[in-house]
């Protein structure tokens, strides 16, 4: 498929272009391809022109996808068989990579879990399909060791060998520099694997295909130098924290990387003007795509780098996924398109392609950068050692919606010492910034402390004030139970939490276990506050305790306080009280 256009390109080696693939599937040329079975990938996304690319999937008459999750190319199969995870099944590594001892090390790594459900190896599928077809006998009876000994055979080992062995073993290699100077078994010098044995910068095999013979720069069609070209030029990368259009549902990883994002220098951000942090729309001449500004200092002004592969939220932050295709689309591969390729090798234009960028104000409504001026609207003492803070913008201008458990960064005009503080009220859409501060009473009076400083405003005082960010972040819907734990004032992040989800309409249905330890009634930041967001929150369920002593107060219904500690001493008590979270998680396990 493919070859008869690219006859030196990947077809000649046993691949397939998407270009292709999508030909045969829509168009029924050459011939067309009716079933699929796909294994572990997103074709969807990862190739470009993604509304093609589904439209290829959808007129298969039959396919079969085989992944360990749901994707947008999953989403189109008519079966999805589940694969096992890594832990779950043995494997064979002959050689690793970047060393020699690396190349020349083996290793079988036995499954450490039990495989969940009916999930099999893809490698198990894949010898139960063929001798269930009747092509046992080309893969080994359906015995994966048995062929795995085939391919150990010529190094005199076998898969029994490498079990007890969990480190590997080394199997030394015939290795020297400069390999292409030997003589071969003729005596004659070996060379490199070309038709004339040398480093060609004249290609007869180019030449006999009707090609130019001698390499050259041809302008693509929609190059920079073309006469109707947008003005810059843009080029797709990956990200280093993910692989290609997967792992971005990982909290650790999505914290580095949080949003799609688009690289530009700092003059072209001037120019269009936008500030880093910005939601802007990247378009082509075949759609456009929604980004967040990164600013690179690297970069040529002309120059526009994108990320490739997104399209999955990560519901342990509350970040959102995107669309893979439509005007909303984060999906860079969505608005690219592979009509024009290499003649040659096929290789479409990923990195050649001239594009524009435009801000979007409406999506970035108040949004700033650096720092912005603020005046205290409110101050409410909180206990006896916290004060809550309405904030303002003097320039009366909106506030930008913010994700619950963000902060701020404050300090105070004419000084340089500034501090993080957790974001107590409503994320969406407000109106004001509040923020609670706690200073310690106990400590000397000569003590220097921004918040002791920042505790003595007074309705009317000014502040300085740098965006909400920050990759703690709390999902406002959930499909599994979520239990928070704070401690005295850690309680502000969950504050601006439970804020958030009182006002959304319907709200989530998900429990909500809040656990928070306060050194006593007197010294509980909030409390009035959390007893409201209780009443308003049918799923919240509250513990509050009180290491001192006195009288355990409880509120029907509502909260729990009561004298003790937060422990993990009391971790099983508060199980055997609250067992429905126990039974919520059984029955919404995930994977």
């Amino acid at each position: 498929m493919g070859l008869a256009d690219l006859p030196l390109g990947p077809p000649a080696h046993g691949w397939i272009t998407a270009r292709d693939f999508a030909a045969a599937a829509i168009e029924k040329r050459p011939y067309p391809v009716r079933a699929l079975m796909s294994f572990g990938t997103n074709f969807a996304v990862s190739q470009i022109d993604t509304s093609r690319n589904l439209a290829a999937l959808h007129a298969l008459e039959f396919h079969v996808h085989a992944d360990m999750f749901m994707n947008p190319t999953a989403e189109c199969a008519d079966l999805v068989l589940p694969v096992s995870m890594p832990w779950e099944r043995d494997a064979l590594r002959i050689g690793f990579e970047i060393t020699q001892t690396a190349a020349e090390t083996i290793q079988f790594r036995r499954s450490m879990l039990p495989r969940f459900a009916e999930s099999r190896a893809d490698y198990e599928i894949v010898m139960s399909l063929a001798t269930r077809m009747g092509f046992g006998d080309r893969f080994f009876g359906g015995d994966i060791a048995a062929g795995w000994n085939h391919q150990l055979a010529p190094l005199g080992i076998t898969v029994k060998d490498l079990r007890d062995r969990p480190d590997g073993m080394r199997v030394p290699q015939p290795f020297s520099h400069r390999k292409f100077a030997n003589a071969d078994e003729s005596g004659r010098v070996r060379g490199f694997n070309t038709p004339t044995r040398r480093v060609e910068l004249y290609s007869q095999r180019l030449h006999e295909h009707g090609h130019d013979a001698l390499p050259d720069f041809v302008e693509p069609r929609d190059g920079p130098a073309s006469g109707d070209a947008l003005p810059l030029v843009l080029t797709t990368a990956k990200s280093g924290f993910f692989v290609h259009t997967s792992h971005r549902a990982i909290a650790s990883l999505r914290r580095k990387a949080p949003d799609p994002s688009v690289e530009i220098s700092p003059d072209l951000a001037t120019a269009r003007g936008v500030i880093t942090g910005d939601w802007i729309r990247l378009r082509t001449r075949h759609g456009a795509a929604r980004l967040r500004v990164r600013l690179n200092g690297a970069l040529d002004a002309r120059t526009v780098v994108a990320e490739f592969g997104w399209w999955e939220d990560c519901e342990p932050l509350g970040r959102d996924g995107g669309a893979v295709e439509g005007e909303d689309t984060v999906n860079v591969n969505a608005v690219l398109s592979d009509l024009q390729r290499d003649p040659i090798s096929g290789s479409v234009p990923l990195r050649a392609v001239t594009c524009d960028i435009e801000a979007t104000p409406g999506v970035n409504r108040g949004r700033w950068s650096g720092t912005r001026r603020f005046r205290v609207a409110d101050a409410q003492p909180e206990g006896s050692s916290a004060v809550t803070l309405s904030l303002a913008p003097c320039d009366d201008e909106g506030l930008p919606d913010f994700l619950p458990g963000q902060h701020v960064v404050l300090r105070l005009p004419g000084q340089s010492p500034a501090r993080a503080y957790s974001l107590t009220g409503n994320a969406r859409s407000p109106e004001e910034l509040s923020l609670s501060v706690r200073w310690d009473s106990a400590r000397p009076e000569q003590s220097v402390s921004l918040s002791r400083q920042v505790q003595s405003l007074r309705p009317g005082d000014e502040v300085l004030i740098e965006a909400p960010g920050g990759v703690f972040t709390i999902p406002v819907r959930s499909a599994r139970p979520l239990i928070l734990l704070a401690n005295g004032i850690g309680i502000t992040p969950f504050a601006g939490y439970l804020e958030t989800i009182a006002q959304l309409h319907p709200q989530p249905e998900h429990p909500i276990h809040l656990l928070h330890g306060c050194r006593s009634g007197s010294e509980h930041p909030l409390a009035d506050r959390l007893d409201e967001l209780a009443r308003a929150i049918p799923t919240l369920k509250r513990v509050t305790a009180y290491p001192g002593q006195g009288t355990q107060i409880a509120i029907p219904d509502v909260s729990s306080r009561t004298v003790g500690w937060i422990s993990a001493r009391s971790r099983k008590c508060w199980r055997r009280v609250h067992s429905p979270i126990s039974a919520a998680r059984r029955n919404s396990t995930t994977r």
